[in-house]
């Protein structure tokens, strides 16, 4: 009787503990919501801890703790260092079907077969329409990817835009825990290529990158990248060219055809793909052509 009793006042009192951490947890939560919005996780010129913040000015709060008492997680923005509680995210997984190269894959998702292009990274090309433009390094990335990709079941991260204007997915693709855009990036088979506003880890990407180009890893020997110098780490576009706003010329990052701003063409290029030159001569030099609306013959 006695060890009855025990046991029930031991489960009341484990009861009575959960409820109170879960009480303390919703009357925290509008609280640690308006502090999120208005504090920069900064103390003393230090970044706070992701799993903590300071409340009140004097408390550490587990921010994670609070989250899952409630059946939620921890949003963070790394360009404000700002954080929210949100409702938990589906899991947006994916089984892949085949590797059309090393950033490319072909997914069976909701059912239905999509094309991804992998965020955030460009590998040589092994596929490409014009074969002059096909390398055999780019066979070795496509390998890679095959290796740890092919009928694997993989998940789905997105930034900003869910579909470039192919109708592609864009996304981060997570194998086990690891992202396989910065694997290629660590194994030096593929190189930074940021198209904003896609550019959730674009720092994260550079430091990756200058390890691998600092080490020679994969394709990058002596400063360039499969033969191609690079001086510019922080480059938008896989010709390493400053990204433009404004100019005479327009093309398009998919694309090898300039356009005049009010050719028809122009206006159907997205503003994240958008690439501008100030001359002709400068389109030229990084492979651009006139296309035929605006150069007839």
């Amino acid at each position: 009787m006695k060890k009855e009793l025990k046991g029930f006042v031991i489960g009341v009192v484990m009861t009575l503990m959960l409820m109170t951490s879960f009480t303390f947890a919703e009357s925290l939560m509008q609280t640690i919501e308006v502090i999120f919005n208005s504090v920069n996780l900064e103390v003393n010129g230090k970044k706070v801890e992701a799993d903590n913040i300071l409340y009140n000015g004097t408390t550490y709060v587990p921010i994670r703790a609070v989250a899952e008492m409630l059946g939620k997680e921890v949003g963070w923005n790394q360009e404000t260092w700002t954080a929210s509680i949100n409702d938990k995210a589906e899991a947006n997984t994916a089984r892949v079907k085949r590797v059309v190269d090393g950033d490319t894959i072909i997914v069976d998702f909701n059912g239905k077969e999509e094309r991804v292009r992998l965020i955030g990274v460009d590998t040589p090309e092994s596929v490409h329409p014009d074969v002059a433009k096909n390398l055999p390094e780019g066979k070795v990335a496509s390998d890679f990817t095959k290796l740890m990709l092919d009928g694997k079941e993989i998940e789905l991260e997105f930034d900003v835009q869910e579909r470039d204007h192919y109708g592609r997915i864009l996304a981060y693709v997570w194998l086990d825990g690891v992202m396989h855009n910065k694997t290629l990036l660590e194994e030096g088979y593929a190189r930074l290529a940021t198209y904003p506003p896609n550019v959730k880890y674009v720092e994260e990407f550079t430091k990756i990158q200058e390890e691998a180009r600092k080490n020679n890893k994969g394709f990058w020997y002596d400063n360039s990248f499969n033969g191609e110098l690079i001086e510019n780490e922080t480059s938008d576009t896989s010709t390493n060219t400053p990204v433009k706003t404004e100019g005479k010329y327009v093309g398009s990052i998919d694309s090898d055809k300039y356009h005049y701003p009010s050719c028809r063409h122009a206006k159907n290029i997205a503003s994240y793909n958008e690439i501008w030159f100030d001359t002709i001569e400068e389109a030229q030099s990084l492979g651009y052509s006139p296309c035929g609306v605006c150069n007839p013959k």
